[in-house]
């Protein structure tokens, strides 16, 4: 989960593009639904791939 969130945040070719394309966005949702782990810990490891 959290080598996913990284990976998909690191994306971005240039400054002005967004980190996460919507592909991208579109595919990690759907790990995060297969997973089915609770919202909390999806933003707990999503702020740990961030800080």
């Amino acid at each position: 989960m959290k080598l996913s969130y990284e990976v998909i945040g690191s994306s971005a070719r240039t400054p002005d593009e967004s980190a996460i394309n919507d592909e991208e966005a579109a595919a990690y949702g759907r790990l995060v639904e297969l997973l089915a782990l609770p919202a909390d810990v999806v933003r707990r490891l999503e702020a740990e791939v961030r800080h």
